[in-house]
């Protein structure tokens, strides 16, 4: 086995054009299997919420006390969960006008020094700081038994709780895992596929993330973005 104290996960996500539903619930969680049964110490939720279920939020649970004893019993056991405060970003990430656009997500989640609350969960769209958490009791003093698991498993989700209103596809690519920060515009490279290296896109005024610059024409001259790019 291998468990982390901190981790890093990043996706990229695209809606099909004509998408409807706004976000669908579940994306991605990190969370701590702290038995063979499943119980959880700790659950670190990115999932949608908001004026039409189209932001993304980030929702801690503990299914550890504050005196250190392992409640949860079970997977999903959200009765014996402390719920730690959520916080919503403030990109509209799943309205219909950004439907059928690559967007990068990453999140980090880092368990609290035993004893203290000074964990961390926290999340950015595009390179961007959506919401933060750094005063978080994850697992009060649990982590001083060296035999007791910490972050062990992530998962990437496209389970809808109430159904989908229609079919409809959803696109999950460049899923990283890490120990330190991955940064949206450092892998994958190009998440809208437009020639644009990432990099370029987020320190250009002349382009844009997540937008499709092979039609586009930003200067108006006939050409569009990407043509003049690999032009030079």
């Amino acid at each position: 086995k291998e468990d982390f104290d901190e981790i890093y996960w990043q996706m990229s996500i695209r809606r099909q054009a004509g998408w409807q539903g706004g976000g669908g619930a579940k994306l991605s969680r990190a969370t701590s299997f702290a038995t063979d049964g499943w119980a959880q110490g700790m659950i670190a939720h990115v999932w949608s919420s908001g004026p039409g279920d189209n932001y993304l939020l980030i929702d801690p649970a503990s299914g550890i006390s504050t005196d250190g004893t392992l409640t949860s019993t079970r997977y999903n056991d959200f009765d014996n969960l402390r719920w730690l405060g959520n916080k919503r970003g403030q990109t509209p990430l799943f309205n219909q006008a950004n439907a059928d656009k690559w967007f990068c997500v990453e999140a980090h989640a880092k368990l609290n020094t035993p004893g203290k609350s000074d964990g961390i969960f926290e999340f950015w769209i595009d390179g961007k700081l959506e919401a933060r958490h750094t005063q978080l009791n994850w697992h009060s003093d649990w982590n001083n038994d060296p035999s007791h698991y910490k972050i062990n498993a992530v998962f990437f989700e496209n389970y809808w709780n109430a159904g989908s209103p229609k079919t409809q596809d959803r696109y999950f690519d460049n899923i990283v895992i890490s120990t330190q920060r991955i940064d949206c515009h450092c892998i994958g490279g190009d998440i809208d596929e437009d020639g644009i290296p990432d990099a370029e896109e987020s320190t250009s005024e002349a382009y844009e993330v997540g937008k499709d610059d092979r039609k586009v024409d930003s200067d108006l001259d006939g050409m569009f973005n990407a043509a003049e790019y690999l032009a030079g």
